[in-house]
């Protein structure tokens, strides 16, 4: 039986914006199991990316609790949630965060380097990722080379490098056309039936409908 992976319970997320309080996120509850592939869906504004940035330990929640893998999240130190997030979490960005100046390959190597792991393990590593996204030609190419949907490609091939438990996409496709937006979300269906847990945020409807549950958001709400 799967387990809870994440778990939310009552998470609001206030914003100070000049003295002027502004609540992004509306007391949260829910809930994602290992292996599943959900996707966050709502307007502009909605909380989305707010939701995902605390999922991701990237930011803390006003109140409210957070479990990742079982452990609570709340009262963790920075280095904790930076060890916890780089053990657990690869993360695939709409803008995708690449370094133009080193190739393909250096770009995937870099997490794993950063986690200690020698040049040549985390080469060896990286070249079967990239074969796995059918890049493996592209190698020696640098991001500036190489097409959109192939930037997404190395970016889901990075996020991977490290085993993590669950993948977090940040609107994935929105710099996008609709052919490579469908190839990237099949390439994320393919990641899931591994036994990686996948959670999307994205506007599409289309796409969010390739998951297999829809969460969806309405100003700071989960209404869905």
């Amino acid at each position: 039986m799967p387990q809870n992976i994440i778990e939310c319970e009552n998470l609001v997320k206030i914003y100070d914006a000049g003295g002027l309080n502004f609540t992004a996120l509306r007391g949260i509850d829910f809930a994602v199991k290992e292996g599943e592939f959900a996707s966050i869906t709502g307007p502009s504004g909605c909380g989305k990316s707010t939701l995902l940035n605390i999922l991701g330990l990237l930011d803390a929640p006003t109140s409210g609790k957070y479990l990742l893998g079982g452990r609570p999240t709340e009262k963790m130190k920075d280095y904790e949630k930076t060890i916890l997030r780089r053990n657990n979490i690869g993360f695939v960005f709409q803008n995708f965060n690449l370094l133009p100046s080193v190739s393909v390959l250096e770009n995937i190597k870099m997490p794993m380097r950063y986690k200690g792991i020698s040049n040549s393990a985390a080469e060896r590593k990286a070249f079967e990722l990239l074969k796995a996204v059918g890049l493996e030609d592209k190698c020696r190419n640098n991001p500036l080379q190489i097409s959109g949907g192939q930037k997404q490609r190395v970016c889901i091939a990075r996020a991977l490098a490290n085993d993590p438990k669950i993948l977090i996409a940040d609107e994935p496709t929105g710099n996008l056309d609709i052919k490579s937006g469908n190839e990237i979300v099949d390439l994320f269906k393919s990641i899931n039936a591994r036994g990686y847990t996948l959670l999307m945020v994205t506007h599409d409807a289309s796409l969010a409908r390739k998951t297999n549950r829809i969460i969806k958001m309405l100003d700071g709400s989960i209404v869905e």
